[in-house]
Protein backbone atom coordinates (compact mmCIF):
# COMPACT_ATOMS: atom_id res chain seq x y z
CA UNK A 1 0.00 0.00 0.00
CA UNK A 2 2.86 2.36 0.72
CA UNK A 3 4.09 1.91 -2.85
CA UNK A 4 0.72 3.08 -4.21
CA UNK A 5 0.80 6.09 -1.91
CA UNK A 6 4.30 6.95 -3.10
CA UNK A 7 3.21 6.66 -6.74
CA UNK A 8 0.13 8.80 -6.14
CA UNK A 9 2.36 11.41 -4.49
CA UNK A 10 4.58 11.41 -7.58
CA UNK A 11 1.54 11.78 -9.84
CA UNK A 12 0.05 14.62 -7.78
CA UNK A 13 1.57 17.15 -10.15
CA UNK A 14 -0.30 15.58 -13.05
CA UNK A 15 -3.72 15.65 -11.38
CA UNK A 16 -5.30 18.12 -13.87
CA UNK A 17 -4.58 15.90 -16.88
CA UNK A 18 -5.42 12.70 -14.97
CA UNK A 19 -8.71 14.24 -13.83
CA UNK A 20 -9.53 15.47 -17.34
CA UNK A 21 -8.97 11.98 -18.72
CA UNK A 22 -11.20 10.48 -16.03
CA UNK A 23 -13.93 13.06 -16.70
CA UNK A 24 -13.93 12.40 -20.44
CA UNK A 25 -14.05 8.64 -19.76
CA UNK A 26 -17.05 9.15 -17.48
CA UNK A 27 -18.92 11.26 -20.04
CA UNK A 28 -18.11 8.64 -22.68
CA UNK A 29 -19.60 5.92 -20.48
CA UNK A 30 -22.73 8.03 -19.89
CA UNK A 31 -23.15 8.54 -23.64
CA UNK A 32 -22.79 4.78 -24.14
CA UNK A 33 -25.59 4.14 -21.63
CA UNK A 34 -27.77 6.78 -23.32
CA UNK A 35 -27.05 5.18 -26.69
CA UNK A 36 -28.16 1.76 -25.46
CA UNK A 37 -31.28 3.23 -23.84
CA UNK A 38 -32.20 5.10 -27.00
CA UNK A 39 -31.68 2.00 -29.13
CA UNK A 40 -33.92 0.00 -26.79
CA UNK A 41 -36.60 2.69 -26.86
CA UNK A 42 -36.43 2.84 -30.65
CA UNK A 43 -36.96 -0.90 -30.95
CA UNK A 44 -39.88 -0.68 -28.53
CA UNK A 45 -41.32 2.30 -30.43
CA UNK A 46 -40.95 0.53 -33.77
CA UNK A 47 -43.18 -2.22 -32.46
CA UNK A 48 -45.80 0.26 -31.21
CA UNK A 49 -45.84 3.54 -33.15
CA UNK A 50 -43.86 4.59 -36.20
CA UNK A 51 -43.61 8.29 -35.25
CA UNK A 52 -41.50 7.65 -32.17
CA UNK A 53 -39.14 5.43 -34.13
CA UNK A 54 -38.17 8.34 -36.41
CA UNK A 55 -37.24 10.61 -33.49
CA UNK A 56 -35.22 7.79 -31.96
CA UNK A 57 -33.27 7.45 -35.20
CA UNK A 58 -32.00 11.02 -34.94
CA UNK A 59 -30.96 10.47 -31.32
CA UNK A 60 -29.19 7.25 -32.27
CA UNK A 61 -27.15 9.03 -34.91
CA UNK A 62 -26.21 11.87 -32.56
CA UNK A 63 -25.35 9.59 -29.66
CA UNK A 64 -23.43 7.20 -31.93
CA UNK A 65 -21.31 10.03 -33.32
CA UNK A 66 -20.83 11.45 -29.83
CA UNK A 67 -19.73 8.05 -28.55
CA UNK A 68 -17.06 7.76 -31.25
CA UNK A 69 -15.71 11.26 -30.61
CA UNK A 70 -15.74 10.83 -26.84
CA UNK A 71 -13.98 7.45 -26.99
CA UNK A 72 -11.27 9.03 -29.13
CA UNK A 73 -10.89 11.94 -26.71
CA UNK A 74 -10.91 9.55 -23.75
CA UNK A 75 -8.05 7.54 -25.23
CA UNK A 76 -6.18 10.69 -26.19
CA UNK A 77 -6.42 12.33 -22.76
CA UNK A 78 -5.98 9.24 -20.59
CA UNK A 79 -2.99 7.93 -22.52
CA UNK A 80 -1.37 11.36 -22.63
CA UNK A 81 -1.83 11.74 -18.87
CA UNK A 82 -0.50 8.23 -18.27
CA UNK A 83 2.60 8.73 -20.40
CA UNK A 84 3.39 12.04 -18.71
CA UNK A 85 2.88 10.57 -15.23
CA UNK A 86 5.05 7.57 -16.11
CA UNK A 87 7.70 9.97 -17.42
CA UNK A 88 7.73 11.67 -14.03
CA UNK A 89 8.06 8.26 -12.39
CA UNK A 90 11.02 7.34 -14.62
CA UNK A 91 12.78 10.61 -13.78
CA UNK A 92 12.23 9.97 -10.06
CA UNK A 93 13.54 6.43 -10.39
CA UNK A 94 16.64 7.40 -12.39
CA UNK A 95 17.49 10.15 -9.91
CA UNK A 96 17.35 7.62 -7.08
CA UNK A 97 19.33 5.11 -9.12
CA UNK A 98 21.98 7.69 -10.01
CA UNK A 99 22.42 8.59 -6.36
CA UNK A 100 22.96 4.93 -5.48
CA UNK A 101 25.02 4.11 -8.56
CA UNK A 102 27.87 6.30 -7.39
CA UNK A 103 28.82 3.51 -5.02
CA UNK A 104 28.14 0.84 -7.64
CA UNK A 105 25.13 -1.36 -8.20
CA UNK A 106 26.35 -4.04 -5.85
CA UNK A 107 25.74 -7.55 -7.13
CA UNK A 108 23.19 -6.44 -9.72
CA UNK A 109 24.08 -6.07 -13.34
CA UNK A 110 22.94 -3.02 -15.29
CA UNK A 111 20.80 -5.17 -17.61
CA UNK A 112 18.94 -6.68 -14.67
CA UNK A 113 18.17 -3.23 -13.28
CA UNK A 114 16.95 -2.02 -16.68
CA UNK A 115 14.72 -5.07 -17.14
CA UNK A 116 13.24 -4.59 -13.68
CA UNK A 117 12.64 -0.91 -14.36
CA UNK A 118 10.90 -1.60 -17.68
CA UNK A 119 8.69 -4.32 -16.18
CA UNK A 120 7.72 -2.21 -13.18
CA UNK A 121 6.87 0.84 -15.30
CA UNK A 122 4.80 -1.29 -17.71
CA UNK A 123 2.86 -2.68 -14.75
CA UNK A 124 2.14 0.86 -13.56
CA UNK A 125 0.84 1.72 -17.02
CA UNK A 126 -2.17 -0.47 -16.23
CA UNK A 127 -2.80 1.21 -12.87
CA UNK A 128 -4.52 4.28 -14.30
CA UNK A 129 -5.83 2.99 -17.63
CA UNK A 130 -7.03 -0.47 -16.66
CA UNK A 131 -7.82 -0.15 -12.96
CA UNK A 132 -8.61 3.43 -11.95
CA UNK A 133 -10.61 4.59 -15.00
CA UNK A 134 -12.92 1.52 -15.21
CA UNK A 135 -13.41 1.53 -11.44
CA UNK A 136 -14.35 5.21 -11.47
CA UNK A 137 -16.81 4.63 -14.31
CA UNK A 138 -18.41 1.69 -12.55
CA UNK A 139 -18.74 3.56 -9.26
CA UNK A 140 -20.31 6.55 -11.00
CA UNK A 141 -22.70 4.58 -13.23
CA UNK A 142 -24.01 2.05 -10.70
CA UNK A 143 -26.11 4.49 -8.64
CA UNK A 144 -27.38 6.19 -11.80
CA UNK A 145 -28.43 2.90 -13.38
CA UNK A 146 -30.09 1.67 -10.20
CA UNK A 147 -32.13 4.89 -9.95
CA UNK A 148 -33.16 4.88 -13.61
CA UNK A 149 -34.05 1.19 -13.64
CA UNK A 150 -35.67 1.48 -10.21
CA UNK A 151 -38.14 4.04 -11.56
CA UNK A 152 -39.51 1.30 -13.80
CA UNK A 153 -39.03 -1.78 -11.63
CA UNK A 154 -37.49 -2.15 -8.19
CA UNK A 155 -36.95 -5.87 -8.77
CA UNK A 156 -34.93 -5.23 -11.94
CA UNK A 157 -32.94 -2.52 -10.16
CA UNK A 158 -32.09 -4.91 -7.33
CA UNK A 159 -31.09 -7.63 -9.82
CA UNK A 160 -28.93 -5.16 -11.76
CA UNK A 161 -27.22 -3.95 -8.59
CA UNK A 162 -26.63 -7.52 -7.41
CA UNK A 163 -25.13 -8.53 -10.76
CA UNK A 164 -22.97 -5.42 -10.84
CA UNK A 165 -21.66 -5.98 -7.32
CA UNK A 166 -21.10 -9.71 -7.85
CA UNK A 167 -19.04 -8.92 -10.94
CA UNK A 168 -16.91 -6.61 -8.80
CA UNK A 169 -16.04 -9.41 -6.43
Amino acid sequence: MSALLRISALWRGRWPSLTLGAAVALVSALVAVALMATAGNRVAAAVGAAGLAMAGGVMLRLLGAGRVVLRYLERLFTHDATFRALGDLRVWFFRGLAARAAGGLGFRRAGDMLARLVNDIEALDALYLRIFIPLLGALALLPLLVVVIGRRSLVLAAIEAALFLSAAL
